[in-house]
């Protein structure tokens, strides 16, 4: 065999190698082709139900199981996870100043608690009653559901306004410290989802608040209202027609009014009320404080505070001065 047959042998060995190698190649990419398409498949439709397991939770549940090459497997096991510090919800510790807040709240509403316990719930207990069967029974007792309770006079509603006299003669026999704790004690046993306005008179309107608007009567509005109530001293006249036109300007309108007094006021007042009160009336409960002046003020005073109540649909109850 001369040169150029081994050149030519060498040539075709060669030849055959390369397509083999071809041929090796294409039928490893057709094969890795299916056994992934099976493990596809066998992903999509490999699936184990199941119910009532040790694990918990309820109905049927579904766990899936993913076919994996070595290959990939290795791929994952080397692989660095990475977590994003954006995901991370922010666990930044509370503010000093937001948790004195909260302990400072939560304090003076149990001293709230506390000191309404002592206060005297029943006040109304032994007052003269004036008037017929129609009149409120004596003492405060319980509501069911949303209402109010004033010196013994229960109401309907959710929305209550106060009209509470403040005058000068307020301060004779204690009447001013009665009625500030009843009037804390009414305000503190309406439900939370109420609302209540306070409008206090002397020579005119003075809204509690210093405005004429409705409160929710959450805790901590309760907490507010009481240190205002605390702080109430009593001077002027008896003077209560311009805070019964703030009242009725109230949008919503009261589903009830509680008007008390311990003196004499103008004769026209029984006739604005009932021009002022529109429909569907606001009932008007009215609580006449003690004895006022001589008897014949007393009379006057008496049938005025009857034709408010009964005009609005309220009721009318005598308060005498001591327990």
């Amino acid at each position: 065999m001369d040169e150029y047959d081994v050149v030519e042998v060498g040539e075709d060995r060669g030849a055959r190698l390369w397509l083999w190698a071809k041929r090796a190649t294409l039928a490893g990419l057709a094969a890795s082709v299916l056994v992934h398409l099976f493990a596809g498949l066998l992903a999509a439709i490999w699936t184990v139900r199941y119910t009532g397991g040790d694990a918990g939770g309820s109905g049927s549940q579904v766990v899936d199981f993913a076919v994996m090459t070595e290959a990939e497997l290795a791929e994952l096991s080397n692989s660095n996870v990475q977590v994003s510090a954006s995901h991370a919800p922010d666990l930044s510790a509370p503010n000093l100043s937001d948790l004195e807040l909260e302990s400072r709240s939560s304090g003076e509403i149990d001293a709230l608690t506390r000191e309404l316990v002592e206060v005297d719930l029943s006040a109304g207990g032994g007052d003269v009653l004036s008037g017929g069967p129609s009149d409120a029974s004596m003492g405060g007792g319980g509501l069911s559901g949303d209402g109010a309770s004033f010196f013994g006079l229960e109401a309907q509603g959710s929305r209550f306004a106060y009209i509470v006299d403040v005058s000068s003669s307020m301060r004779a026999e204690g009447k001013m410290d009665r009625t500030k704790q009843e009037l804390v004690r009414s305000i503190s046993t309406l439900a939370d989802s109420s609302e209540v306005v306070v409008v206090l008179y002397s020579n005119g309107p003075i809204p509690l608040t210093g405005q004429v608007a409705w409160d929710k009567t959450d805790q901590k509005t309760k907490i507010r209202l009481r240190r205002l109530i605390m702080e109430l001293e009593p001077s002027g006249s008896t003077r209560p027609l311009g805070a019964f036109e703030q009242v009725f300007r109230l949008e919503p309108a009261p589903d009830a009014i509680y008007f008390m007094t311990d003196g004499e006021f103008g004769a026209e007042v029984p006739g604005a009320v009932r021009s002022l009160n529109g429909r569907p009336r606001v009932p008007v409960h009215c609580i006449m404080f003690g004895d006022i002046g001589n008897a014949q003020a007393r009379s006057e005073v008496e049938d005025m505070m009857r034709r408010i109540s009964r005009e609005s649909g309220g009721r009318f109850k005598h308060v005498g001065e001591r327990p």
